[in-house]
């Protein structure tokens, strides 16, 4: 393999984490975001729940 093909294999490898790392970022806030939200929702849903129960008390 010759000089002028590994500097191209390198650069192709820099070219596909340069493509790959926006779309990873993408993906880590998204599910960050799902996380969250999923987070909320069962707090919300525990939260309703124990007011009912102190409701009926």
């Amino acid at each position: 393999m010759n000089y002028e093909m590994k500097k191209d294999i390198h650069a192709s490898i820099r070219l596909g984490e340069d493509l790959y790392n926006p779309l990873q970022q993408e993906a880590e806030r998204k599910y960050e975001g799902n996380m969250s939200l999923l987070i909320r929702m069962i707090l919300k849903e525990h939260i309703s729940k124990s007011e009912a129960n102190k409701a009926e008390v």
